[in-house]
């Protein structure tokens, strides 16, 4: 039997000068909400890397970006300081850290991430993936190839030099976008020094070149917050949370990838899990899939040999099941406000409680784009409090926390979120989702702010563009967003073929397995 973990493998550190980065803040930050992290320090430089935001995000003149190792005293100074964080924040069956790095080589043979299963492993300087496999095939470690799709020798995956032992997974997703592939939808067009994508580089091309590779998905992320929410998650089934039970489960493929939502996906045949090579069936093999999801599930896809043959569908369930059901899920996020190119404000704090008559919270997910959150929760009650800035009030997401609530149409939750109270049933928070605003204190900060009484304006909309503001979303019965079903390959042909699941939720959020093979 495996647990299910969730983490972050690419996380990049020291990739812009900043003298106040802690390493240990940086670890607890993570810790807070996770439970693995595998460390991307960032060994390269660039006259374009500077504190404040990555180049793709800075909207002000740009030197060229031209990267470069950084100096043999800067690596040594910096990948020692690292590996000194995490030994002191590593804890075995709490928070396991692994301890790696980014590299790119020459940058023509795809970017990986390459971590170890050791306290002390070297940084190695070297050009090529060959010399890079070559160096690492001695040591517990792993080089995961990441953003595969771009243009192959610029970045992007060259699929010609892949040991599957040595990179036994890649990252479908991260803030970069997906490299599924052209014929699945995924594309990576958030980065324009290194996009458009092709799809020679993608998971699809690699799988049709028959490479025995699983999935992850991870930030690669350049924020505060290692694990940021949205931007991808690497999800693990293994036997307990430590490192060589979790190495086990990367080797073995035990691994899949989230854009955000952290999806519970089960994928197996007769007992084998996701990542497993088994022998050929003498008849057509049976799959399950068991997701649980945190929005209506859109769809459940089953892929083979990268072709979609079967799709299993709730939009149209549930209409009528809040009545009969006994668990439901709902999310809450604050965080909007006030832009900064309107008015500069210091960071907001945020303190609220979200309490349960004739039911009880059993289970709470934090969904956070930003450090200094925190929470408590009993089963009757949910505290929590939190810190946003003006960077991040544009995101399509904000903070949050996604609760399980086991109880009735009837049971009453109220939300206080700064002062403001919401107070509802479950049936009437199943009709759709509020927005909670203080129009008190948005009129109070225009007339200090800009000396202006918005209530005597002919139009008041400007009231709700300057407060801030929480959203509950509409909860959902379980029905929507559990699934168990079985695919059966009904044109099964006694030959060789690969099999992996997608998961699509209403929001957008998606799930990928890593697949099973049949040879």
């Amino acid at each position: 039997m495996y647990n299910l973990y969730w983490g972050d493998t690419h996380d990049n550190t020291h990739q812009a000068p900043d003298p106040d980065f802690s390493m240990d803040r940086h670890l607890r930050a993570a810790a807070a909400h996770l439970d693995f992290y595998c460390g991307a320090y960032y060994p390269y430089t660039s006259p374009a890397f500077r504190k404040g935001g990555h180049p793709s995000e800075d909207r002000s003149k740009q030197p060229l970006n031209v990267e470069m190792w950084k100096t043999v005293e800067q690596l040594d100074t910096e990948w020692r300081s690292v590996k000194d964080a995490v030994r002191r924040n590593h804890r075995e069956g709490e928070f396991v850290i692994f301890p790696g790095y980014e590299w790119q080589g020459d940058g023509r043979w795809g970017d990986h991430n390459v971590f170890f299963n050791e306290d002390d492993p070297p940084l190695f300087q070297v050009e090529t993936l060959k010399e890079l496999y070559t160096h690492i095939s001695s040591r517990r470690a792993l080089a995961i190839p990441h953003h595969t799709a771009y243009i192959a020798g610029f970045r992007g995956k060259q699929w010609t030099v892949q040991d599957d032992r040595l990179s036994p997974f890649m990252e479908i997703f991260s803030i970069h976008g997906s490299s599924e592939g052209e014929k699945f939808g995924g594309s990576l067009r958030s980065n324009p020094f290194m996009g458009p994508d092709t799809d020679a580089g993608s998971f699809t091309s690699a799988m049709d070149r028959g490479l025995k590779i699983g999935v992850i998905a991870s930030t690669d992320n350049w924020g505060a917050l290692a694990g940021d929410y949205g931007r991808g998650l690497a999800a693990v089934w293994a036997a307990d949370l430590t490192r060589d039970a979790l190495w086990d489960a990367f080797t073995s493929r035990r691994v899949y990838g989230v854009t955000g939502d952290r999806i519970r996906l089960h994928f197996h045949l007769n007992e084998a899990p996701m990542g497993s090579i088994l022998s050929l069936p003498s008849r057509r093999p049976v799959f399950r899939v068991q997701a649980e999801a945190f929005d209506r599930i859109d769809y459940i896809d089953f892929v083979r040999d990268e072709v979609l043959i079967d799709r299993v569908s709730v939009i149209g369930e549930g209409a009528s099941s809040v009545e009969l059901a006994d668990e439901f899920i709902l999310r809450f996020e604050y965080g909007w406000g006030p832009a900064a190119n309107v008015i500069s404000l210091p960071p907001r704090r945020w303190e609220g409680e979200v309490r349960v008559a004739g039911g009880e919270i059993s289970r709470v997910v934090p969904c956070w784009i930003g450090t200094g959150q925190e929470y408590t929760h009993r089963p009757d009650c949910l505290t929590f409090t939190g810190e946003t800035t003006q960077d991040t009030v544009g995101r399509e997401v904000q903070n949050g926390y996604t609760l399980t609530l086991k109880g009735s149409a009837s049971t009453i939750l109220t939300f206080n979120i700064n002062g403001i109270e919401h107070r509802a049933t479950v049936k009437e928070l199943s009709r759709g989702s509020s927005v909670l605003w203080d129009r008190t204190a948005s009129v109070d900060l225009i007339h200090s702010e800009f000396g202006t009484d918005p209530e005597k304006l002919m139009r008041k909309d400007v009231l709700f563009g300057m407060a801030y503001k929480a959203r509950v979303h509409q909860a959902l019965p379980a029905v929507v967003y559990k699934k168990d079903v079985a695919f059966t390959d009904v044109l099964f042909d006694g030959k060789p073929h690969s099999y992996r699941i997608r998961v699509r939720q209403r929001n957008g959020q998606m799930a990928w397995s890593s697949p099973i093979w049949l040879e």
